[in-house]
């Protein structure tokens, strides 16, 4: 054997002994990458807790008169949009907040509930974190890790006064009902509103 050929086996297996610890690296770097951070199984958590409880929120039928009042039948994610009146920290919606949403939430997580209006402006319905809301909250008071928010709207419909939709020029005929006036309708026409609930999930 020449001492060329030597120096040529020589060189492939430094080659090849480069490529492989190279290639360990890159591996090494890909796995530690890819691994989940220690924050992911809390955080996927607490996005379920969210989602799921607005979700059951809107299945779930207020039959409850002290509650409802006169919207028997609606969801309670209804109630808690549209329905209840605020009147502040300790208002009546607060208060269903708490009722409601609370016991779904496990204590080692707060939590904030917020509507929004026909404009897109963001209230504040209840906050753990708040002293003035939760006083006697054992929910979690500090956000010290992550949070997470849910969305889901809220439906309402309101009865405005229906217009004549008929317009004569001229009225002519001796008949029982006018033919100017407003025909009889037994329904009301009405006006659908939309309002967005979120929820927020913290830890």
């Amino acid at each position: 054997m020449s001492l060329t050929t030597k120096r040529a086996f020589i060189f492939s297996i430094d080659a090849f002994i480069s490529f492989t610890i190279a290639l360990s690296v890159i591996y090494s770097i890909v796995f530690f990458s890819s691994v989940p951070s220690a924050y992911y199984a809390t955080l996927a958590q607490a996005h379920s807790l969210s989602r799921d409880t607005l979700l059951a929120l809107s299945t779930s039928k207020c039959d409850d008169p002290s509650i409802c009042g006169n919207f028997k039948g609606s969801t309670i994610l209804d109630i808690l949009v549209f329905k209840s009146s605020f009147m502040g920290p300790s208002g009546q919606r607060a208060e269903f907040v708490k009722q409601f949403i609370g016991p779904q939430i496990p204590s080692q997580y707060g939590y904030i509930f917020e509507v929004s209006d026909e404009n897109g402006v963001w209230t504040m319905v209840y906050n753990t974190s708040d002293p003035a809301m939760a006083t006697s909250d054992s929910h979690k008071k500090t956000k010290d890790k992550l949070s997470i928010s849910s969305y889901l709207p809220g439906f309402s419909s309101t009865i405005s006064p229906p217009e004549n939709p008929y317009s004569y020029l001229s009225c002519h005929g001796v008949q029982q009902v006018t033919i100017c006036s407003t025909p009889d309708n037994d329904y009301d026409i009405g006006e659908g509103v939309v309002k967005l609930a979120k929820l927020t999930v913290y830890t």
